[in-house]
């Protein structure tokens, strides 16, 4: 049975992500669970780069791996109705960089994926335009998560903490933002639960 927090996610499934935002030559990937106990994960942008798309269960070991050759646009479905339940991660490498990581955790049964199997806060980091940051949470209990924005020297430009329980949506604006690279980052008490690089040109 998916859980509420899946549901609440729109099926983003995301536990920790880093994802690396930079110019069209970088492929954007988004991963999403279809309704057959399907991973969907689609790449799009211009690369002359082969695509390696991994998965690592809890222990490191690599459980499924497949390449795609440059396109503009690429989908992939990897079937996880299989898995034990437990923890695993998935590495999208274009040539020798990693790009993307999420963490995904399979229910008990092998029957579908769920969002969390703990009592911790979930949360995504979205880049609906050039101009914002969405940083989505939902905070199943009342906690201290952080929110976070910091530049390439590691010093704070942006800080808010959420202490409520419940979905939330955080907006920030980057539109200001001097060229360079900048981390937003989610904290669930000191641990990193979501990370997500951001390119400014």
């Amino acid at each position: 049975m998916k859980t509420s927090i899946l549901k609440s996610f729109a099926m983003m499934l995301l536990l920790v992500a880093l994802h690396t935002t930079t110019t069209a030559a970088t492929t954007d990937v988004n991963l999403r669970l279809r309704g057959d106990d399907k991973i969907e994960i689609l790449l799009k942008g211009a690369t002359t780069n082969i695509v390696t798309i991994e998965m690592y269960n809890g222990d490191g070991r690599m459980v499924f791996s497949k390449k795609v050759a440059p396109a503009n646009r690429a989908v992939v479905n990897h079937d996880v109705k299989d898995l034990p339940a437990g923890l695993y991660t998935y590495n999208v490498v274009e040539g020798t960089e990693l790009i993307y990581s999420a963490r995904i955790v399979v229910c008990p049964g092998g029957t579908s994926v769920c969002g969390s199997l703990t009592d911790g806060a979930v949360a995504a980091i979205l880049l609906p335009d050039h101009d914002q940051v969405l940083v989505r949470i939902n905070q199943p209990e009342a906690c201290k998560t952080t929110i976070r924005l910091k530049d390439r020297q590691g010093n704070v430009l942006y800080s808010r903490k959420i202490t409520e329980k419940g979905n939330h949506k955080i907006t920030h604006d980057i539109s200001q933002l001097p060229a360079g690279s900048y981390r937003m980052e989610v904290l669930d008490g000191r641990h990193l639960i979501a990370q997500r690089k951001i390119t400014q040109q």
